[in-house]
């Protein structure tokens, strides 16, 4: 029979990964809605200069 391999019990993160997980995620969700409105702009200008 195959060996089952034993897996380590799962620990919960420290208070330190913790914060800094929710510094990354803080981050990426900037960096997110800074990319859409940047997106955003660009089309809306575009449609402007097509229009005007």
């Amino acid at each position: 029979m195959a060996r089952k391999s034993k897996e380590a019990p799962k620990r919960p993160p420290t208070k330190r990964q913790i914060s800094r997980l929710q510094k990354e995620r803080r981050r990426r969700r900037i960096i997110l809605v800074i990319g859409i409105s940047v997106i955003a702009i660009i089309i809306g200008l575009v449609i402007y200069g097509v229009l005007v």
